[in-house]
């Protein structure tokens, strides 16, 4: 790999990471009002998109599929937009709050269900996008 091919890797993802964070940020602030106290919907939520998101993007960027990405496309789009949309430190504090509040049964709930979930959205999210 050469050094331009780093930078425009590096690049690529920066930009896919501001577009992302951009999103998750734009969606949390439009699930603000329907989110409950005690359950952090919109970060779920979110993250469960970008887990899906990414099984679809990884699945037809494959060689021998349908749509292939060049490897800064791939930087761009599975590094930078799915890194940037989904967010694991983010749910590190709200699960650190969580326990810290005495809601240690919410923040086991939560994390089983995240995990659950996230490993969920990937899997469908490759099936369909296979059959893409």
């Amino acid at each position: 790999m050469t050094k331009i091919d780093t930078i425009r890797f590096l690049l690529a993802a920066g930009l896919g990471g501001a577009l992302g964070s951009a999103t998750r940020l734009g969606a949390s602030l439009v699930l603000v009002g329907v989110q409950p106290q005690a359950f952090p919907w919109s970060t779920f939520l979110v993250n469960v998109l970008g887990a899906t998101l990414i099984g679809v993007l990884a699945a037809i960027s494959q060689p021998g599929h349908r749509w292939m990405m060049s490897p800064s496309w791939q930087a761009f789009w599975l590094a930078g937009f799915c890194g940037g949309l989904t967010t694991f430190s983010f749910v590190s504090l709200e699960l650190a709050l969580m326990w810290q509040g005495d809601n240690v049964s919410g923040a086991l709930v939560y994390l089983g269900l995240a995990l659950g979930s996230w490993l969920i959205g990937v899997s469908l999210g490759w099936m369909l996008g296979t059959r893409l």
